[in-house]
């Protein structure tokens, strides 16, 4: 793509010349066309797009373990600096970032909503 095809379109409005020296390079009538396999016209069958899905499902999934095991762990390093039971450093861990989802979402809450007692 040139720039003479980029300053016509600013100027006429139109997507021709764009879309003629798109075609030449698709077609390879084009010095600086691509001529490897990787630009194939092969679409994605249902195959690769469900390997794709499962590769997405396995990141998720492992990014939601990595944040409940630190979830786990700064409660459990709660418990010991405050002298108070796991289960309570959980349940406050939990209500604390609770809270702190909904602030960030949707705006401050009065300071008298806050109940989770640290």
């Amino acid at each position: 793509m040139s720039l003479s095809s980029i300053t016509c379109f600013f100027s006429t409005g139109s997507q021709d010349g764009l879309q003629s020296k798109f075609d030449e390079w698709y077609k390879g009538s084009s010095e600086t066309s691509c001529t490897d396999s990787f630009g194939n016209d092969q679409k994605f069958g249902l195959p690769i797009l469900a390997g794709l899905f499962i590769i997405l499902g396995f990141g998720i999934g492992i990014s939601l373990l990595l944040a409940v095991l630190e979830l786990f762990y700064v409660a459990y390093k709660d418990s010991i600096k405050h002298n108070k039971r796991f289960c309570r450093s959980l349940y406050n861990r939990i209500v604390l970032k609770l809270l702190e989802i909904r602030d960030e979402w949707f705006g401050k809450a009065p300071v008298s909503d806050k109940s989770a007692k640290f």
